[in-house]
């Protein structure tokens, strides 16, 4: 079947990603966007034409076509690298990461875990098995074990060198930077240990500097966060009102858009929010806090989605505001990933610190912990005062 990517122009894909393609589990995907934030909740001033999880995961197959037909040591893993590819985010809920707090609260899985249970008994696991493998084997690699693992799913990945040029560009806010077609050349093998070829420092460097564009400028960005701190807390406000029957309901199952017009039918105050953002009415940051060392309190609320609940709450309770209309968005910025232990030993480029029995050890990236909060726009509001209440809550006066 002959295939148009926007990255990678016309391709032709085998049978084994036709058949996968076939199945309903996967063709899911389709309507799961890339974006943690679903087209509803996308402001069209800033998104283009964001892609589908599905458009992805046909992209990373596509960069496993081109490793295994580089590199011979990688040939007779072609199938399994496939099937982990296309089945990689099969287990993603509905809006992908700003679904998975509540995938773990569910099921106490995150979505490479669930993908096992979601796929059982299904066509896809009939395909896995016509092509030699296990649904159990394929989760493994999915899930970053063995060597085949550490190419899907690790540091430097192919998951992450697609996902992360194709974001950028389909959200028409940043160009090409990083080439993945060339940096999926650089993986191999040196006798049992997976390493990066050298000769392909240069790429590897487009793709950090892409990574660290991409999150700058829309991951982190003040429109991204607005708009998916409104879906958390309405996903929050559904969580309140349905409990475990959101599991029942086959919720995690979803797709975007049946999940927002669940949450619509079944939560009065997830609707209102569902409504705003559908209405292109998105929420004006009025305070933001951040810092490298910060206070267990602030800690928490940047780790666990209940207590960014109950900070919207108090600050909405201070205030004397609804709850529809304060959402706070609390995370640990990623930090730029290593690299450097991925090249050979004696490649020049494998310069951090070695430690204790020979271990490579890279300095330790800053993590900084943030936390934004964000209000109706049609509202008059002292952000002084906000900004106060919110450094009291989470502890930094």
């Amino acid at each position: 079947m002959e295939y148009c990517d926007r990255l990678y122009g016309k391709s032709e894909t085998g049978s084994l990603v036709e058949e996968m393609l076939a199945c309903d589990k996967i063709r899911r995907l389709g309507s799961v966007s890339l974006s943690a934030v679903p087209d509803a909740f996308l402001v069209p001033k800033y998104f283009r034409d964001m892609a589908s999880r599905l458009e992805h995961s046909v992209g990373v197959s596509h960069l496993v076509e081109i490793l295994c037909d580089s590199r011979p040591e990688f040939k007779e893993c072609r199938n399994a690298l496939l099937l982990s590819a296309i089945c990689h985010d099969a287990g993603a809920p509905p809006f992908s990461h700003n679904g998975e707090h509540l995938l773990e609260e569910l099921t106490g899985m995150r979505h490479e875990q669930y993908i096992g249970h979601l796929l059982k008994g299904s066509a896809a696991e009939a395909a896995i098995k016509k092509y030699g493998y296990t649904l159990k084997e394929i989760a493994e690699i999915i899930n970053g074990k063995g060597i085949l693992g550490k190419i899907v799913n690790n540091n430097i990945d192919i998951d992450n060198m697609d996902n992360t040029e194709r974001y950028g560009f389909s959200s028409g806010m940043v160009g090409r930077i990083s080439d993945p077609e060339k940096l999926a050349r650089a993986f191999m093998l040196k006798g049992k240990n997976l390493h990066l070829d050298g000769n392909f420092s240069g790429e590897v460097e487009k793709w950090k500097e892409c990574r660290k564009t991409v999150y700058g400028e829309i991951v982190y960005g003040d429109t991204n966060i607005s708009a998916g701190g409104m879906l958390v807390r309405a996903i929050g406000f559904a969580y309140e009102e349905k409990g475990k029957q959101l599991l029942k309901d086959g919720f995690l199952s979803f797709t975007d858009s049946e999940a927002l017009q669940y949450m619509e039918r079944n939560c009065d105050n997830a609707r209102v929010l569902i409504e705003k953002a559908r209405s292109g009415i998105f929420y004006k940051k009025v305070a933001e806090i951040s810092s490298a060392n910060p206070l267990k309190i602030m800690e928490e609320i940047c780790n666990d989605w209940k207590e960014r609940l109950e900070l919207a709450d108090s600050v909405s309770d201070r205030l004397n505001l609804a709850r529809t209309d304060v959402c706070v968005r609390a995370f640990r910025r990623k930090p730029e990933r290593g690299v450097n232990n991925f090249y050979p030993a004696n490649d020049s480029r494998r310069t951090a610190a070695v430690g204790e029995k020979g271990i490579v050890r890279e300095k330790k990236a800053e993590i900084i912990f943030d936390i934004r909060v964000f209000i109706n726009p049609k509202l008059r509001i002292n952000e002084e005062k906000i900004r106060e209440i919110v450094s009291e809550l989470a502890g930094m006066q």
